[in-house]
Parts: structure tokens; sequence; C-alpha cells
């Protein structure tokens, strides 16, 4: 048989059979099917992304509105979450935040991205400039920490807040109480030896401190110290 014959028989048996020239090496030179072909191609890991905040920005602060409507409230938990709300604007903003070094990143839900130089301290949280005073920390939020004028007309006329969870409620006939005070995000608990506790709501809106007690009674004070 001539070589010529011998390669004709060859052709016409993997024609035969339905097998091509590239199905028998395999495509880039490589063996067909899984035994000693192409390892497949693994993705690289992919890194965990972590949006935990530093323990000095985490809770709630409280600021002063720059037109003087309402007191803006920003609340930031360990996650990352944070909402940023003004009541007397009607004005409220959920998202998520990183930080890296005095950055701050904001991505609300629905908005642009946007970031802000940041640092806390000393019961203080500045957010470009901008000056917010803490209004969550147990006993002596700095936000309350001072003394307040009763604007309302009610029996007490004065309120001192200590840095040290202490008050002293004061009337001009000269009578008064003092004891501890204990904050719960927008609820504070009065503490006065031989008394029972009184537990009110609270809010701080364009410097006049509100305080609305279980009975419904609203109390205004305005900053004096």
């Amino acid at each position: 048989m001539t070589i010529r014959e011998i390669s004709g028989l060859v052709i016409a048996t993997l024609l035969a059979t339905g097998c091509t020239a590239s199905e028998a090496v395999g495509e880039g030179g490589f063996p067909p099917g899984g035994g000693g072909g192409r390892p497949p191609v693994q993705p690289p890991p992919q890194q965990p992304t972590s949006r935990l905040l530093p323990a000095a920005l985490v809770g709630v602060w409280n600021g002063q509105d720059s037109r003087g409507i309402g007191s803006w409230y920003l609340a930031f938990q360990a996650d990352g979450r944070y909402r940023r709300s003004n009541e007397r604007r009607g004005i409220t903003i959920t998202g998520t935040a990183t930080v890296q070094g005095t950055v701050i990143m904001f991505s609300p839900e629905g908005g642009r991205p946007y970031s802000s130089t940041w640092a806390a301290g000393g019961g203080r949280l500045s957010i470009d400039g901008s000056v917010y005073l803490r209004a969550d920390q147990g006993q002596g939020a700095s936000a309350l920490v001072g003394s307040w004028i009763d604007t309302s007309g009610n029996y007490w006329a004065t309120l001192r807040i200590s840095a040290d969870g202490t008050f002293q409620l004061a009337d001009q006939a000269g009578g008064g109480v003092a004891g501890k005070i204990v904050v719960s995000g927008r609820q504070l608990t009065l503490q006065a030896a031989g008394r029972n506790p009184v537990t009110c709501g609270w809010a701080i809106d364009n410097g006049v401190l509100r305080l609305v007690r279980p009975d419904g009674a609203v109390s205004e004070y305005v900053r004096s110290g």
C-alpha cells in the first residue's frame, strides 16, 4: 500500500467517527477533556470589606442648623450605617459611612457619595468645621451639659447639668432638687434622693432644650452657660 493510500485511509477513518483534528488535539494544543488538560482558572479570592466605624464616632450627636431652623441629629452605628435628621425641616437621610484617617465618606441612599473631614474628642464631633455634641452617652451627654433657664413659666426656673452626670433644678424662691441624670437616646431620667425617678423625652431645637414629661407637660429652657 502506498503512502497516499495510507493517508487516505486515516482521513476516511476520522471522518467516519465524526472526530476533527482540533478535537483530537484540543484547543490551544492541550488534549481534550479533563485528564491532563488546562487547569481551570480560579478567580482571585475577594477580600472582605469592613465598614466598622471608630468607637469615638459611634453614637448620637446633636448640632445646630446653620440657618437656625431646628437642629440636626447624627446617629452612627458601628457597622457603618448612619442617620441624619432635622425634625423642623422634615429631613431624614440614611446611608452608610466609611472612615479612612481624618476623612469620612458618606454614601446616602439614592444620592451621590461625598467626603468630609472629621475629628472627635471630649464629647464634641467636628465635621467640616460644624460642631456636634454627644447626645447619648449615659450620664451627662455633652449636648445637655451647661446651664439652662426655664422660659415656659413652669415651677423650676433654672436647670444645671454637669459633665459628671449630676443635675440641679432650682427656682427663684430658693427651692430646688439635685440628683443624677441618665440619658438613653431621646429620653432622660432624673433621679433625686427621696423622690421617684422622672423620665422625660428631650430634644434640643435651635438652642432650646425641650423636656416632655410623662403627663405631656412641656418645659422649655434656653442655654445660659
